[in-house]
Parts: C-alpha cells; sequence; structure tokens
C-alpha cells in the first residue's frame, strides 16, 4: 500500500493549487505568464531521482456486457475484428467488467457456455438482452492487450455463487472432470469445456458497485427487518445491511421473468403455468404475499390438487420463482392483470462473508469494498469493519460532476466555454485531493490493517450528466481527453495501484440494438464494424508506455503559465516522466488552448541519443472524431534528434504527447 502525498511542481511562480482550488469561483485562462528572460522553457529529467513503480493496471477501462450487439457479430460471440485491432493498439493494462451499475444486476452464471444456451440479462432491470458479452468473452479482451481483470460481484448473488465466480475465472483446469457443482475445481473444470483451459488474470474482485446509491442498492434497498449483525457500530442501515448481511422487505413489488424486473414483465400474459421471480431471492416463505389484479392469491406446496379456479400458486422460496396454475391444476391470472409480491428477502450475506469465502477459493485475490462511488463518501462501510474484519481494497469514482462547488469536483452545466474550460483544469488536483482524504478515512479506520488496503478507482473522469450545454458530446472531445490525462498524471502521483476510465465502448451516434450503450463518455465508439477511435482512447494509448517503469522527477524552467481569475497560475505543461535501461519516457500535456510551446529536453547525467515524439493534438480542443471523420483527433509521429546531447520539441495547444527518448551516461571524468 502506497501512502498518498502531494508532489511539488517546480519551475510555475505562485502556483498555489491547495489554496486556490478550494475556493469556490469561476475561472478564465488569461494571456500565458511570459517565460523567463532569455530562457527557452525547458524540461530536464533525473534519471538518478526515482519516485514510485508505475503500474501497467493504472491504465484501464470498463468493458460494460450490454455494449456487445455494436462491436460483435450478430449471433456469435466474435468481436469485429477492426474493433479487435484498435483495442490491441490502445494496449490497456486493466479492465473491468460487467461495467459499474450494470453489475447490480448482472448474473454470472447466464451468460457462459455455447450462446445458444445462455439465458438472457437485465439492462438495469428494464428490458432484457441476450448475453453475448460474458464472463470468457470479457476475458479475450483482457489476453489481447495482456491486460490484468477486475470483475464486479453482484452483491445481491448468494456465497455459493460468488465463490463459483472466482474459480470459474481464477482457478486452474482440474486434470480429471469433477461433477459435483459445489467442489470449486468444477467450474474450473467448465471454463476448461467452455473452451479456455487456462485461468483468467483477474486479481481485483468488488463486492457490489456503489451501493451505497439506490439504483445500485440491489437487497439493501428494501426496508428493514433484521441485522444479521445486531451490534453494528454504525447507525447506518445500508452500510450495516452491506457488511455484515441481514433481511430486508419489499412491499408490492412488480415480479419479473428473471432477466426482466420491468413493470411490463410483471403483467399476466393469460398463459397456463406462467413462472414469475421475486427480484431478490431468498425469501421467506411465510412473509409473501402475491397478489394478482390487486388481490391476493394463496400459497400451497403444489398446485397438483388445487382446482381449475383456485386462485393459489406454488413458491420456491430459495430461487424466488412464482408458479401459477395451467387452467386445470390452478387458475390462470387473467391476461393483463399486474402481478406484485410482498416478501422478506433474506437472510443475505454481507462482505465479511463474501470476503471469506472467495478469499478461501483463491487466497491470491484483491476483495474491494464497492460501497461508494464519491471519494468523499461511504466511511461507514469501513469503520463498521474496524481493524477487525479484512478488506484488501475500497473502490472510488472520482467524477467530475455538475453543481457549483469546484472544492467538490463540480461544475455548473451553463458556464460558457471559456469559463468552462477553464475550470476543468482545476479538476485533476481536486479529485486527487479527494483521494488523499479518502486515504486519510481509512488509515484512521483501520488501524493497524490500514498498510493492506489499496484504493482502486474502477471508474474515474467526468459524469455523463456533468455536460456543458454548448457541446452535447463534450465527453468525446480533445478537450475532455486533457481532463483524463491530467486525471492520470495525478493518479501516477499518488501511486494508485489500479485505474479504469469509464467507458472503453459505446454507441454515442446510435446503437443498432434496443438498450444499446448510448454512453457519450466513451473511448471507442460503434456501432461496428467500422469502430471509431475517440481522444479518450488515445490518451490512454500515450500514457500506457509508462507502465512498469520507474517514475523519475522532471525539473521545469521558464515555463508559461495559465492564470485563473483568482491569480492563481497553472503551468501550461503538466509533465510525467519514467525511466527503465536506457531509454526515459515523458508525457507531456499542453493545457493551454492558445499557446504552443518550444521546449528544451535534457537528461541530468546523460547525452540524449535520439527519439520520437508521438502527439495527441486537432485544429480545435472541441473536436472529436466521427464515423463521417473517424480522424479529426489523431495520433502523429516523428522522430527526434539530438544535438549536443539534448532535443528540442513543440508541444502543441491542446495537446497531450508521449516522448520516448534513448541516452548515454555521461562519461566519468579521468584526473
Amino acid at each position: 500500500m502506497v501512502k498518498f502525498h502531494r508532489r511539488p511542481r517546480p519551475g510555475v511562480a505562485a502556483l498555489a493549487v491547495g489554496t486556490a482550488l478550494s475556493v469556490v469561483l469561476l475561472t478564465v485562462i488569461g494571456p500565458p505568464a511570459p517565460a523567463r528572460a532569455g530562457g527557452q522553457a525547458s524540461l530536464q529529467v533525473d534519471i538518478n531521482s526515482p519516485i514510485r513503480f508505475i503500474h501497467p493496471q493504472l491504465f484501464g477501462s470498463n468493458v460494460g456486457w450490454n455494449a456487445q450487439s455494436d462491436f460483435m457479430k450478430p449471433d456469435t460471440t466474435l468481436f469485429y475484428p477492426h474493433f479487435l485491432t484498435q483495442v490491441r493498439e490502445v494496449g490497456y493494462g486493466a479492465q473491468r467488467f460487467p461495467g459499474g451499475t450494470l453489475a447490480s444486476f448482472y448474473h454470472w452464471k447466464r451468460a457462459i457456455g455455447p450462446l445458444q444456451d445462455r439465458q438472457p440479462n437485465t439492462f438495469f432491470g428494464n428490458g432484457s438482452q441476450q448475453s453475448q458479452l460474458g464472463p470468457d468473452e470479457f476475458g479475450q479482451l483482457m489476453e489481447l492487450t495482456g491486460a490484468t481483470g477486475n470483475v464486479i460481484l453482484n452483491h445481491s448473488e448468494s456465497l455459493q455463487d460468488a465463490r463459483d465466480y472466482v474459480a470459474y475465472m481464477t482457478l486452474p483446469a482440474p486434470g480429471r472432470p469433477i461433477t459435483d457443482p459445489a467442489d470449486p475445481k468444477y467450474w474450473a473444470g467448465l471454463r476448461a469445456k467452455n473452451g479456455h483451459p487456462a485461468p483468467y488474470d483477474i486479481p481485483w474482485w468488488e463486492v457490489g458497485n456503489e451501493v451505497n446509491t439506490q439504483a445500485n442498492a440491489g437487497w439493501l434497498g428494501g426496508s428493514l427487518v433484521s441485522y444479521a449483525n445486531g451490534a453494528c457500530p454504525v447507525d447506518n442501515v445500508k452500510a450495516c445491511l452491506y457488511d455484515f448481511g441481514g433481511t430486508t422487505r419489499f412491499t408490492d413489488e412488480p415480479v419479473g421473468d428473471g432477466a426482466d424486473s420491468s413493470q411490463a414483465a410483471s403483467v399476466s400474459t393469460g398463459e397456463p403455468a406462467q413462472e414469475k421471480y421475486v427480484d431478490y431471492p431468498p425469501v421467506a416463505p411465510s412473509s409473501v404475499t402475491v397478489s394478482v389484479g390487486g388481490q391476493p392469491w394463496t400459497q400451497v406446496a403444489s398446485l397438483s390438487d388445487a382446482a381449475s379456479t383456485a386462485t393459489v400458486y406454488r413458491l420456491d422460496a430459495a430461487t424466488g420463482q412464482i408458479v401459477f396454475g395451467d387452467g386445470v391444476h390452478g387458475a390462470i391470472p387473467p391476461a393483463g392483470s399486474s402481478i406484485t409480491a410482498s416478501y422478506d428477502s433474506g437472510p443475505h450475506p454481507g462482505f465479511v462473508d463474501f470476503y471469506r469465502e472467495m478469499k478461501a477459493v483463491n487466497p491470491a485475490i484483491h476483495v474491494c469494498l464497492g460501497s461508494s462511488s464519491d471519494p468523499t463518501a461511504g466511511g461507514a462501510y469501513f469503520q463498521n469493519l474496524g481493524s477487525t474484519y479484512p478488506y484488501d481494497c475500497v473502490a472510488t469514482h472520482p467524477y467530475v460532476r455538475p453543481g457549483n462547488s469546484r472544492a467538490q469536483g463540480q461544475i455548473s452545466n451553463s458556464l460558457p466555454e471559456a469559463d468552462y474550460n477553464s475550470e476543468l483544469l482545476a479538476m485533476p488536483d481536486v479529485l486527487a485531493d479527494q483521494v488523499r482524504k479518502l486515504r486519510a478515512k481509512i488509515d484512521q479506520a483501520a488501524g493497524p490493517r490500514a498498510a493492506e488496503v489499496d484504493i482502486v478507482l474502477t471508474e474515474f473522469g467526468q459524469l455523463q450528466s456533468s455536460n456543458p450545454t454548448f457541446e452535447p458530446k463534450y465527453h468525446l472531445t480533445l478537450q475532455q481527453s486533457l481532463l483524463l490525462a491530467g486525471l492520470l498524471r495525478e493518479w501516477v502521483d499518488l501511486g494508485v495501484p489500479l485505474a479504469e476510465q469509464y467507458l472503453l465502448a459505446g454507441s454515442p451516434f446510435g446503437s443498432t440494438v434496443p438498450n444499446g450503450n448510448v454512453n457519450v463518455n466513451s473511448a471507442i465508439v460503434g456501432p461496428g464494424p467500422d469502430t471509431v477511435v475517440e481522444p479518450a482512447a488515445l490518451v490512454e494509448q500515450l500514457f500506457r508506455p509508462l507502465g512498469g517503469q520507474q517514475q523519475v522527477t522532471v525539473q521545469s524552467d521558464a515555463i508559461p503559465a495559465l492564470s485563473l481569475r483568482d491569480g492563481t497560475q497553472l503551468p501550461v505543461l503538466e509533465t510525467v516522466a519514467a525511466h527503465s535501461g536506457n531509454t526515459i519516457t515523458l508525457v507531456v500535456i499542453n493545457q493551454s488552448d492558445r499557446t504552443a510551446v518550444p521546449t528544451t529536453i535534457t537528461a541530468a547525467g546523460t547525452q540524449l541519443l535520439r527519439g520520437a515524439v508521438t502527439t495527441l493534438n486537432a485544429d480545435s480542443a472541441l473536436s472529436y472524431n466521427t464515423p463521417d471523420n473517424p480522424t479529426a483527433v489523431s495520433l502523429h509521429r516523428r522522430p527526434l534528434e539530438a544535438t549536443s546531447g539534448q532535443v528540442t520539441a513543440t508541444f502543441p495547444a491542446h495537446s497531450v504527447s508521449l516522448i520516448e527518448l534513448t541516452f548515454q551516461l555521461n562519461p566519468v571524468p579521468v584526473d
């Protein structure tokens, strides 16, 4: 576990970031400050001052299972070749599945095996889709780039489902057939039977996603019936239920068909022997009331003895299945009638149970709290656990959000363009400070265990609801990618072991299927077969070579500055550098929308020999790629030749550049 700290940024006068960014002010970008008299902007890399190892998993993305049909060949489990080529070129270091809130409704066992044998999954509980992109297809995407995996377990699943999932994805296949599903090796064998003998590299597991929000609460969203731990130390109902388990009650909940819990799915079709399901099994049988058209029907142990007009049903308490009569044995619910259920849901396991059982299957995995999307919230979830109950990591999501408080990472959607873009430049430091504060909370709550707990940023960037009115597709723009670049630079400085931007693939220009993923904040956009790479993906591609190297210091001098309205100065150029062998890797972000910066680059104690610079740029900061113009924002590479052991590069306005240099050490003087 790495202790987070703030790194000073030399070379910019009056850079009062820590103080100024806590003030709620609108800002504008003023003219750049002049360079120091007689001096050109310069960057000096010091390979002899290593800071930390840069985790390759820092450069990741989320994979949403419902993106499937826009990026896969219809009615197959095959991705479009062009999409695979694009994912491979980006080279993600980590990938997360099945995608944020989607995970709160996802049942993994529905999505394994031959496609024709799979069951559908629900789209946010509202409608269902074919489970075309399942755990094994996710595994293919990981292996394509050598990425490590991060899986979200639906916290409304059973302990058995959790154990089986870890086994299916991470255990070696057994040498002989295993027939008992209670044996974890059975599931590893099933994976091999489904075409993948080797285990997937999935060290990171989250129990739930943003469970403190109602959209993701699952069974926690019911009214409290009982806690599994009656002595829960924190007065927060969801936190106590999530951490230790318990039972909740749902009243007049529309029943579903197993893959769809929408209002439409609760309506009787008028067919015989209908099967419906409550959303959150198991249920306490004596607590259940099923109503058809507002009238309660009677639960019976068997329908075989029921009269043809008897308003009865049979219940499977473990699965939540409700079976009605066929008109011979039990009545058929009238067509068009709404069917609801009131029931006690549980008892459900809590995080401490999931942690114990998942680690028993594979002690090498990291099991993370999936409690809160907001780094400033969620303390109750790990305060309950204290230093008594272990957890390996806390997943959190530092996002720019809509609002009026810069200190809370908010920007008003109604700001004019210049003010909006200026506020965005302040956000990397604001969000990084939120992560630092979360680190302090964990250290306080976990006590002696704190050194074992990592913070993982399994989503980050800008919420889709945070979007300025002047550009509906702002999330696709080059300007947005400058935010992502600034955040990645902060995550490197914080030593974060895992970070995944949202989202790998979506279809903001229109999906080919109902309920397709049309998120604007997508890195590769469909529909296929000719998918389009957006600036967000290209930024990841530029940062990815830093992974696996040692971060080293960069001393900057005579860097122009951006003046904010309150007098705060931000450097036009932000940098991060790494070193391995006889190579130096340097990423430079030019935050200015106006100023290109010619810069001399040196490395202390070395002679630079040669290299190349790859720059992400466009005519306008608001440019983005479209199916009609897929290269409006693109990468351009050119060689760099050294003169007198140094190189000079010009960093265009609103750009991100990757510089890769080879060097030789200066000869040691001989007396």
